[in-house]
């Protein structure tokens, strides 16, 4: 569409000042990948799709007051895109929105935390399937069939848990998810078709086969446990 349109687009190039004169915006400067500086002049207006900054520690802790946030989004979200345009003189909004999404658990002492949305540990998985979910006191908080059914639907009793939370999940659970897709699976046991759309493009054809060999990676990294009964479970102690 673009090209039928007869649109230039320049690929592996990077923004870096927007020109303006009298406070009318007249273009900008970038940058291709080789360093070569593009003047590129605009008649009309300049539009900037900047994408947030879910990747810019510093601005998330400005506008949210929370140290960290792992998000899904791409790495190159990190703000920069609204900083141009504030130095060319625009104000920052006072409304600002995390979309806490359908892209299951994460965790730091992963080594593929930053992956979970294409083939990483599986474990990540569960805590969207409606198994039991706990806080740091192993008290459930959310209705955890709801957190499936209605993805995005449930930012606010996460937040207020600290944005931290455990996975319970047994052995048979486990099993099952060895044999069917994670779309089967939530429609069998929780007699819901989920459509939330990356529930659809990552997850919904995928079988747990390797939750096993996943479980004792991610028991050597130090954020999975297990144990024979509830209570042996509750007993133990982590940071």
């Amino acid at each position: 569409m673009v090209d039928q349109a007869g649109v230039k687009q320049l690929w592996s190039t990077k923004v870096i000042k927007i020109l303006s004169n009298d406070h009318e915006v007249t273009g900008v400067i970038a940058q291709t990948e080789d360093g070569k500086l593009v003047q590129v002049n605009a008649k009309d207006g300049v539009i900037i799709c900047g994408g947030g900054f879910l990747h810019n520690d510093q601005m998330i802790q400005r506008y949210y007051g929370i140290p960290k946030v792992y998000g899904y989004a791409n790495a190159f979200v990190d703000g920069s895109g609204i900083k141009l345009a504030q130095e060319a003189g625009a104000q920052m909004g006072k409304n600002f929105t995390i979309a806490m999404n359908e892209g299951g658990g994460v965790n730091h002492k992963s080594a593929t935390f930053m992956k979970t949305l294409w083939g990483d540990n599986s474990l990540f998985r569960i805590a969207l399937l409606g198994g039991v979910i706990v806080n740091n006191h192993g008290l459930r908080f959310v209705d955890e069939a709801e957190l499936c059914k209605r993805t995005m639907y449930n930012s606010e009793p996460l937040i207020r848990e600290g944005g931290k939370f455990y996975s319970v999940v047994d052995q048979g659970t486990l099993d099952i998810l060895k044999t069917m897709t994670l779309d089967q699976y939530t429609q069998k046991y929780l007699k819901t078709k989920v459509t939330a759309p990356m529930f659809v493009m990552a997850f919904a054809n995928q079988i747990l086969k390797n939750v096993d060999q996943d479980i004792k990676k991610a028991e050597s990294e130090g954020w999975c446990w297990q144990a024979d009964t509830l209570e042996e479970l509750a007993k133990v102690t982590f940071d």
